[in-house]
């Protein structure tokens, strides 16, 4: 998942969170298949017409879907390419239980659940029948995740259970390797200086390394856009 920034019905919307996309799996290994392009978001319609039959969409994702055509959700109904799912497309109370099943247990069961011996989770069809087969996998899921919501959620790393301290060990290290830097930076002039003391390359040298390592902290240093 990403959080991506959209332009929606002529107002800015905050920032949404990008579950899938059919672009994200056309990429050379999929292009390899010889597949048609559709079959790279069959797994998106697949969770994506369950929600609808859940009435779990909400008018935004219809009025990008269909525009003013009737609410049915069809075998294809756009080019696979504008096939998107992001949050704002799914009503507010289902969101929790599409945040944590979404991106990583729900492409295991979809896979699980009908691709049998095809090579690939690309190589399933949509069809009205592998529907009726992946839905009672999805209730199941859903019931299990409104039983105990934290069944998927990820475990804590160490960064995100103790923030705070892990800033402080961050800060404490750019200190002790900034310290490092002028230690070795002062020793490497005392060798220079030694070498060409006295000599008309005194002056030239030490401005070349000044730039040098003033250069060096820019690039280390600077904002990137």
């Amino acid at each position: 998942m990403s959080r991506v920034s959209l332009e929606y019905g002529g107002a800015r919307m905050a920032k949404s969170i990008h579950y899938d996309s059919a672009d994200w799996h056309y990429d050379k290994k999929f292009v390899e298949t010889g597949l048609p392009d559709q079959y790279s978001a069959h797994h998106i319609l697949y969770f994506q017409r369950w929600l609808h039959e859940r009435d779990a969409l909400t008018d935004d994702f219809w009025v990008e879907v269909v525009e003013d055509g009737p609410r049915v959700f069809p075998q294809d109904f756009r080019a696979w390419g504008d096939i998107e799912f992001l949050d704002y497309m799914v009503k507010p109370e289902w969101r929790p239980f599409v945040d944590a099943y979404y991106s990583g247990a729900y492409q295991r069961d979809y896979a699980a659940t009908l691709q049998g011996d095809l090579p690939s989770m690309y190589h399933i069809p949509f069809t009205d029948e592998g529907g009726a087969k992946l839905k009672t996998v999805l209730d199941e899921r859903h019931a299990q995740w409104r039983e105990n919501p934290d069944r998927w959620v990820k475990p804590q790393t160490v960064t995100q259970k103790h923030p705070k301290t892990s800033g402080a060990l961050v800060t404490v290290g750019f200190i002790l390797l900034l310290v490092l830097l002028v230690v070795v930076v002062g020793k490497l002039f005392d060798v220079v200086e030694r070498a060409i003391q006295g000599t008309v390359f005194q002056v030239p040298v030490t401005i070349l390394l000044l730039a040098m390592m003033g250069w060096g902290v820019w690039k280390a240093f600077r904002k990137k856009p």
